[in-house]
């Protein structure tokens, strides 16, 4: 999504039991390929502590951080 600037406003994050589904449009997203994206260390360490959060709302603010 970050490869094809998709908005995080235009992502629906909803999760099923232990599964999660990224939602868009109301299609399942299908990966990308490889992009030259660089994400910093201190977000992926970020990301990793609030992934384990109980907040409905973590991936959306992890991406709209992103």
């Amino acid at each position: 999504m970050l490869a094809q600037a998709v908005p995080p406003d235009e992502v629906m994050w909803t999760e099923t039991g232990a599964e999660q589904l990224l939602l868009l449009g109301g299609d399942e997203v299908t990966p990308a390929p490889a992009s030259t994206a660089r994400v910093p260390r201190e977000y992926t360490e970020l990301a990793y502590r609030v992934f384990h959060h109980r907040s409905p709302q973590r991936f959306w603010i992890l991406y709209r951080l992103l």
